[in-house]
């Protein structure tokens, strides 16, 4: 649910960009599930609780699977 509404708020924009950035790196496009993560974490810092932080883990898990997802769709 909280991924969906990223997308239509900007987030889709954010992955295509950091694909892109990846894709120069490495010359094949990889996605890290890490990745996800450490931006779950930037959300769950938001959220100052213990709980905020394993949202923000959870939150970046589901998002880096979105991610990948959405960079096979834009080939």
């Amino acid at each position: 649910m909280e991924a969906k509404n990223g997308e239509e708020n900007g987030e889709e924009n954010g992955s295509q960009k950091w694909g892109r950035k990846m894709e120069a790196k490495n010359g094949v496009e990889k996605w890290k599930p890490k990745m996800g993560k450490k931006m779950g974490k930037k959300m769950g810092a938001k959220i100052t609780t213990k709980m905020g932080k394993k949202m923000g883990d959870k939150m970046g898990k589901k998002m880096g699977a979105q991610m990948r997802i959405n960079s096979f769709i834009a080939k």
